[in-house]
């Protein structure tokens, strides 16, 4: 299980709208190409697309990095800054998301922001997000939750228990995304309960029938 620290940082200035996403990585990634990313459809948050790349900057000596401008979006956007295996030419992997050794972080930024990363976010097991913005670690929290919720189902896999859990997990993540005041965090929540794929689906159909949660989570996001 990860631990995680946020710390809020206080905008100094606002008088010229320019983010700043600084952090580093090992330094034998020195001289590596590392990505930052929009990613403006939730549903394609889960691995890199090439489409997606926004920006590139070299990894420094010390294993540092730092994107900055003034040309993102004044409006919270969802973020991602990753490091891979793949080569400048391998645009097809990059496609394909099949770099190898992949490592990234995703977080909600806009063009005023100051984000830092001052431990590794190759660091699987300990993540810190320093930001001017309070919703920049909604998306670390939100998978913390996930990786709560699986060790829950395999420490008590009856079918009981498992019910049991739905029932928990739903609301508890619910909950956290009604709090979270962010459509982008409600977004992946609800994809994450709704997807065909997952075991939650059978209980959301369930849930979506009896629960008004669904139509208030509708007219939030309108």
């Amino acid at each position: 299980m990860r631990f995680c620290f946020f710390v809020f940082l206080f905008q100094i200035s606002f008088l010229s709208a320019q983010y700043r996403f600084l952090g580093e990585v090992s330094p034998e990634n020195a001289g590596n190409t590392i990505y930052l990313s929009l990613v403006e459809d939730y549903r394609k948050s889960s691995r890199v697309y090439l489409d997606q790349i926004v920006k590139k900057v070299e990894v420094d000596s010390l294993g540092r990095f730092l994107f900055e401008g003034d040309n993102l979006n004044i409006e919270n956007r969802m973020y991602r800054i990753h490091l891979d295996g793949c080569s400048e030419e391998s645009s097809g992997a990059h496609f394909l998301g099949q770099c190898n050794n992949s490592k990234s972080v995703l977080f909600i930024a806009n063009n005023t922001d100051t984000v830092e990363f001052p431990t590794s976010f190759e660091e699987q097991s300990l993540c810190t997000i320093n930001s001017t913005n309070p919703k920049s670690s909604l998306l670390l929290e939100w998978e913390i939750l996930k990786e709560q919720m699986a060790y829950d189902f395999v420490d008590y896999p009856s079918e009981a228990s498992k019910k049991l859990n739905m029932k928990k997990w739903f609301s508890e993540l619910q909950n956290f995304g009604e709090k979270a005041n962010e459509p982008l965090v409600e977004l992946l929540i609800f994809d994450f309960l709704s997807d065909k794929r997952n075991e939650t689906y059978s209980h959301y159909l369930q849930d979506v029938s009896v629960n008004p949660y669904y139509e208030e989570l509708s007219n939030r996001l309108q």
